[in-house]
């Protein structure tokens, strides 16, 4: 089992990242509707990176996080978490489920590097599936 600090670490790493782009994102694309509604489709993609590399309680943290903060600096009234208009709700919720179920869709096991820039590999849970793939190759 995890450690609870390990997914917390994770989990304030993913917050950063995904807020960040978030933030990047308001403050490039606050021009007009059009690049308000392009926005938080942009972020899924950082959401989708979170999810790989950290897994899947951080990439739903991170994308609870980009949602409220693409709900305070880019949807009117500016500065204030309520949304004005029902359109942007709709994008707001579209954004979120489509976070959740793109973490959802992700492995479970984040995916790690090879220290010597090799191959991507999984980190298995259970000895038995390494005894397994040690036997069969």
């Amino acid at each position: 089992m995890v450690p609870i600090w390990r997914i917390a670490v994770k989990s304030f790493l993913a917050v950063v990242v995904c807020c960040g782009v978030a933030v990047l994102l308001c403050t490039l694309m606050n021009n007009g509707w059009e690049f308000r509604v392009a926005a938080p489709m942009i972020c899924l993609q950082a959401v989708i990176v979170v999810s790989l590399f950290l897994g899947r309680v951080p990439g739903l943290v991170g994308a609870v996080a980009a949602s409220l903060t693409f709900a305070v600096l880019l949807f009117p009234p500016v500065g204030r978490l309520a949304v004005a208009h029902p359109v942007d709700r709709v994008i707001l919720l579209v954004f979120q489920l489509a976070g959740v179920g793109i973490v959802f869709l992700t492995p479970r096991t984040p995916i790690r590097w090879a220290p010597l820039g090799g191959r991507p590999y999984r980190i298995l849970s259970r000895r038995g599936d390494k005894q397994r793939r040690k036997t069969s190759a």
